[in-house]
């Protein structure tokens, strides 16, 4: 897990994030606030609020958080995983299917 040791906000919902090997770089997150817990963050004095916690994890107060190997990953390749990638196709699309028969291969 790549830890986050320093976030500052800038206006238009933009995250400076710094992570502990040195990376760093600026993400705009406006497309993301949507939803119950990140819809909030639209409001600009919530949003300032963004803290990194004891895990190197961007966090509200609201209880919003940003995954940081996502933020890693965006800033480092400078892709946006939420407007360009089907990363989670692709995740499920290499988790196996569950098979019905786990529990009787375990009680044999």
């Amino acid at each position: 897990m790549h830890k986050i040791t320093h976030v500052q906000t800038k206006p238009g919902s933009i995250l400076k994030v710094t992570f502990s090997d040195g990376v760093c770089g600026e993400l705009c997150i406006a497309d993301r606030l949507y939803g119950p817990i990140f819809e909030p963050l639209k409001n600009p004095e919530l949003f300032a609020q963004a803290k990194v916690d004891s895990f190197g994890i961007v966090c509200w107060p609201n209880g919003a958080d940003l995954d940081s190997d996502v933020l890693y990953r965006e800033i480092s390749t400078g892709t946006d995983d939420a407007q360009s990638d089907n990363s989670w196709d692709e995740f499920f699309n290499q988790t196996p299917a569950f098979d019905d028969d786990f529990m009787s291969d375990r009680t044999k």
